[in-house]
């Protein structure tokens, strides 16, 4: 399952309920942002530090691209 399935299944299946626990004045979150992000597969790299603390969904879950996964190895 994705990550950003995982945030709607947190949340109740329901992107308006991700958008207002994600909604804050400096940055406002709407229903749209959220359905955008499930046609997508993927949260935008701008809002998936805010989306990892809110829902514990990890940043490379969130957007592997942009946040890859940890290999687990000492560099």
């Amino acid at each position: 399952m994705s990550g950003v399935k995982k945030v709607l299944e947190a949340a109740g299946g329901s992107a308006s309920a991700v958008a207002r626990r994600l909604d804050r004045k400096d940055r406002p979150c709407k229903r749209q942002h959220v359905e955008y992000w499930v046609q997508q597969g993927y949260v935008p790299a701008r809002w998936a530090p805010r989306v990892e603390r809110e829902f514990g969904i990890p940043l490379h879950e969130l957007n592997p691209s942009v946040y890859p996964a940890p290999s687990g190895r000492a560099a």
